[in-house]
C-alpha cells in the first residue's frame, strides 16, 4: 500500500519533474542554504494560537504573544523578512487578526451550540481496495448542533483567495474522505461542510467560504490518486517525468536548478509566452 499526501499530489500536478526532486528523489543541495522567511513561521503561529483558542478556550491574543516573541531577537542572517515586514508589523497583525477572529468565529463556529473535536489531527483514509494509504491534517474538525461534520481550514494570505477555492479544493476533498472513515460517517447521507478562513495579511482582514464534500467529490479525488499512481509506477529517473507541464508560463520552481546544468526551454502555451530561463536563483524548497 503506497503512501500518498494532497501535497505530493498537487505536486505532481504542476510539475512531474518537481515531484520527482521533491518527493521520489530528493536533491543534495549545492550551494549556501538560504534563512527562513518570516512569514511562515508567523503563519506557523498564527494557527497554532487559533487552534488552543478553539479546543481549550485559552486566551489567544496572550497565546500568540508568547509564542511569537521568541523569534524577536533573530538575526538577519537567521531570519529573513520581506519589504517593509519586520517583527514589529507582524505582531500588530497578528494581534488584529487575532480580534477579527475572535469576532468572526462566533457566528461560524461557536454558535448554536458547535463543538470542536480536534485540532490538527493526523488522520489517515485507508483505501478499502488495499491501493494506497491517504495521509492528511486538518486544522480544525468541528461537529454542530444538528450533527454535521464542519472542516475548517485556516489560511494565511498576503491577497485575498478566491472563495472558489474552497468548491474545488483536493486538499478538502482529502480532509473530508479521511475524516468519514475515521468518524464512520455517510457522505451518502449528509455531506461533510467544509469552511475556508482566510486571513489576510493586507487589512482585509477575515472572510469566511462555505463549501461541501460529497460523494461525487470523494470518487473524482479517488480516481485522481489512481492516475496518479499509475502515472508515477516505474518512475526510477529524472527522465521518466515531464518539466513544468502546469504553469510552465509562470516563474521557474527552480527545483531542477540545483540538480541538473542550467537549462532553457520555450513553452507552448502561446507565442507571446516568454523562455524560462533556469539561472542563478535562489532555490526555495530546500
Amino acid at each position: 500500500m503506497r503512501k500518498v499526501t494532497p501535497s505530493e499530489l498537487l505536486v505532481y500536478e504542476e510539475c512531474p519533474r518537481k515531484w520527482f526532486y521533491s518527493y521520489k528523489a530528493k536533491p543534495t543541495f549545492r550551494g549556501k542554504r538560504s534563512a527562513p522567511c518570516a512569514f511562515p513561521l508567523f503563519s506557523s503561529t498564527m494557527h497554532s494560537t487559533i487552534g488552543q483558542y478553539l479546543l481549550y478556550h485559552e486566551p489567544p491574543i496572550e497565546i500568540f504573544e508568547e509564542k511569537w516573541q521568541k523569534y524577536r531577537h533573530y538575526d538577519p542572517e537567521s531570519l529573513v523578512y520581506k519589504k517593509h515586514e519586520t517583527w514589529q508589523t507582524l505582531n500588530l497583525l497578528g494581534r488584529f487578526l487575532i480580534v477579527e477572529f475572535m469576532a468572526s468565529c462566533m457566528k461560524y463556529i461557536r454558535q448554536g451550540g458547535t463543538d470542536v473535536l480536534f485540532v490538527e489531527k493526523n488522520i489517515e483514509y485507508h483505501d478499502p481496495h488495499g491501493i494506497y494509504l491517504l495521509k492528511t491534517r486538518p486544522d480544525v474538525l468541528c461537529m454542530g448542533h444538528d450533527g454535521a461534520i464542519i472542516i475548517l481550514e485556516i489560511k494565511n494570505t498576503e491577497t485575498p483567495c478566491n472563495p472558489l477555492w474552497v468548491y474545488g479544493s483536493d486538499q478538502l476533498t482529502a480532509y473530508a474522505m479521511a475524516v468519514e472513515q475515521y468518524l464512520e460517517y455517510d457522505l451518502a447521507v449528509n455531506p461533510i461542510k467544509v469552511l475556508l478562513c482566510n486571513l489576510h495579511k493586507c487589512q482585509e482582514g477575515i472572510s469566511w467560504t462555505w463549501g461541501e464534500r460529497n460523494l461525487m467529490s470523494k470518487a473524482q479525488y479517488h480516481s485522481k490518486i489512481k492516475r496518479f499512481l499509475e502515472d508515477t509506477g516505474n518512475v526510477v529517473s529524472a527522465e521518466d517525468t515531464q518539466r513544468r507541464t502546469l504553469y510552465a508560463w509562470s516563474s521557474p520552481c527552480n527545483v531542477c536548478n540545483f540538480t541538473e546544468p542550467c537549462y532553457s526551454i520555450t513553452t507552448q502555451k502561446s507565442n507571446d509566452v516568454p523562455d524560462i530561463i533556469f539561472d542563478n536563483i535562489a532555490n526555495p524548497f530546500l
